[in-house]
């Protein structure tokens, strides 16, 4: 820059302070540029919590973990996350150890708000206003708390003798379903909790006259229905929607594979939920039908969790197979694959724009932080595959392989041979 513009060093030499006044505000528009173009980059994020205790930022466009807060003890892992603030800049963990800790991510600094708050949390999630918090335990304990004072609840009450899922209402925050083993589906209002407003019924049963076991794992209520339909998951692979306006009993319980439901979540558009079992298939299941429209392929594990973007047709998972991945629901494309080193327990979406157009290979890219010491790099199956060579034509030995008939005659000739 320097010569550039002054070819003569003579004329250069003779304006050093000249110089020394002009490259404090080149320095500064440097790094105006940078961050402005850095803030662009990563405006859509997701957010995870692992199986060794770390929360991890990963960008979308960048498809790499961009930071990362905490550290890695398996007694203090991170169960659950969510928005504590409205401008996404807090957020407030569920651990394994029962404790809820506020993360400030513009610091870093973690906030202890209490302990030993459940045996295990089944159910964690914040009111819309970001104010409030609803957990559940494993023992069937409901606590709602203001994030300011949360060692003074607002409403605790034993619902159920197990929970295995918890979700709050889209409409109401006052409501909350719950459900577990041998425990269906019961639907509570906070601000009346002298009995529950619904309570589902099991379907009918079998054709020996045995009762259908139950053991719920996932549930949500379905968007623009002002909290009348809810649609669950078990660990006995069944999928059933409830209208409760019309009936105790599920509207219909289908079966979605051999293996357990362990995550399910509603589109925008209360059409369709995606559903996740033990093994890695993630389906796309119609809701008006109870059947499977599609599946989001290329799990390779348990997915733990499943979001939903807040405005956008898009739809993020993360499980036990080290990858958060975020599929188109349009055409279930695979956008965005990031590997993270650690088994994921949940995932988070952010409320930032569109993502970018990128290349044509940009969806089986997936980097890692380099100054993280934590794991070993893993090679992508495709990539592997994809690098070998294809054999076409006919070997090289051209030696002609016997068949079974010949080997056959000859066997036979042998033996009437010995037997002369």
């Amino acid at each position: 820059f320097f010569f550039f513009f002054f070819p003569s060093p003579k004329f250069a030499l003779s304006h050093v302070p000249f110089f020394s006044l002009l490259l404090p505000s080149l320095r500064w528009l440097l790094f105006v540029v940078l961050t402005c173009g850095r803030q662009t980059a990563d405006r859509m994020r997701i957010f995870t919590s692992d199986l060794t205790g770390l929360v991890k930022q990963v960008s979308v466009e960048q498809q790499q973990v961009v930071q990362r807060w905490g550290q890695q003890a398996r007694d203090r892992r991170v169960q659950a996350i969510q928005f504590a603030s409205p401008d996404e800049t807090q957020l407030v963990l569920g651990l394994v150890n029962g404790d809820v800790e506020m993360l400030n991510l513009q610091d870093g600094s973690f906030k202890p708000l209490a302990q030993q708050v459940a045996a295990a949390f089944r159910g964690f999630q914040c009111t819309r206003d970001r104010t409030q918090l609803v957990t559940c335990s494993e023992d069937g304990w409901v606590r709602r708390a203001a994030l300011t004072a949360f060692d003074k609840p607002l409403f605790e009450k034993k619902v159920a003798a197990h929970c295995g899922a918890m979700r709050l209402g889209r409409d109401h925050d006052n409501l909350v379903a719950v459900g577990g083993k041998d425990c269906d589906m019961r639907v509570w209002d906070m601000l009346h909790a002298d009995a529950p407003v619904f309570k589902a019924k099991n379907v009918k049963n079998s054709a020996i006259n045995l009762p259908i076991p139950v053991h719920v794992s996932a549930i949500d209520f379905l968007p623009d229905t002002d909290d009348k339909l809810l649609v669950l998951g078990t660990l006995y692979s069944h999928l059933r929607l409830y209208d409760t306006r019309a009936k105790a009993r599920p509207v219909y319980s289908v079966d979605m594979s051999e293996h357990p439901v362990t995550a399910l979540r509603c589109t925008q558009d209360g059409l369709s939920v995606v559903v996740a079992d033990s093994i890695g298939t993630v389906s796309l299941c119609d809701l008006r039908t109870g059947r499977v429209g599609g599946v989001f392929r290329g799990h390779g594990g348990s997915v733990r969790s499943v979001e939903m973007h807040p405005t956008l047709p898009y739809v993020v998972t993360a499980g036990l197979d080290r990858f958060v991945r975020v599929f188109d629901l349009a055409g279930r494309q695979l956008r965005c694959k990031v590997y993270v080193k650690q088994q994921l327990n949940s995932v988070l979406f952010s409320e930032e724009a569109e993502i970018k157009p990128s290349q044509s290979d940009v969806t089986e890219k997936h980097q890692a932080l380099p100054q993280e010491g934590e794991g070993a790099a893993v090679e992508d199956d495709d990539e592997l595959w994809a690098s070998l060579a294809v054999v076409t034509g006919k070997p090289k030995d051209d030696t002609e392989v016997p068949s079974l008939e010949a080997n056959t005659k000859s066997t036979t000739r042998t033996k009437r041979k010995q037997a002369r």
